[in-house]
């Protein structure tokens, strides 16, 4: 599997597994808007890592390096919801959605230019319209305290946030039995 796609093997759905990061401060959460050049033009998501083989789901920890210039180590961070995504266009993909504790530390600057139009500082209680709407769904899982959670867009459906589509997006909690 190269770029992202789906593939389906013996029966199984294979599909591509993104890593997230989460950088909170003082209620707000940073984001990267893509360049003009980038896919998505004009949204904004947060720092992301995709998983291949030899990687782990902590690769967001190097790309929220590489991005940001902000330096994490596994220790300071957690996995805080998994999402099952399904885009507008029927791809499926898993996002790994992380969060950086208390404590870290350092300034964010926008290291990838030609990738990033610049970073921002968003309040998750009140997205703005032009955040990717899969990142809204991981934002929102993680709000709720969700720890997974299946976005399924439905053809049509924009690539951006829109709040008449959260619809589209279950919350799945624990069992009530642990």
């Amino acid at each position: 599997m190269s770029g992202g796609e789906e593939v389906v093997m013996a029966g199984h759905l294979c599909v591509p597994v993104d890593a997230y990061m989460l950088l909170e401060r003082d209620g707000k959460v940073l984001v990267l808007r893509r360049a003009a050049r980038a896919t998505r033009l004009g949204c904004c998501a947060l720092h992301r890592g995709m998983l291949r083989r030899a990687r782990r789901p902590v690769t967001a920890i190097r790309e929220t390096q590489e991005e940001t210039g902000i330096r994490l180590r596994p220790d300071q961070v957690c996995c805080v919801t998994v999402v099952h995504h399904r885009g507008p266009g029927g791809q499926a993909r898993i996002g790994w959605f992380f969060a950086a504790g208390p404590g870290w530390r350092g300034e964010p600057v926008n290291r990838e230019p030609a990738k990033h139009g610049g970073l921002a500082w968003i309040d998750p209680a009140d997205p703005p319209g032009d955040l990717v709407a899969y990142t809204w769904a991981g934002l929102h899982a993680w709000r709720s305290g969700a720890p997974h959670a299946i976005h399924f867009q439905e053809p049509g459906s924009p690539v951006h946030y829109d709040p008449g589509y959260e619809r589209e997006l279950t919350l799945l909690a624990l069992r009530a039995d642990r």
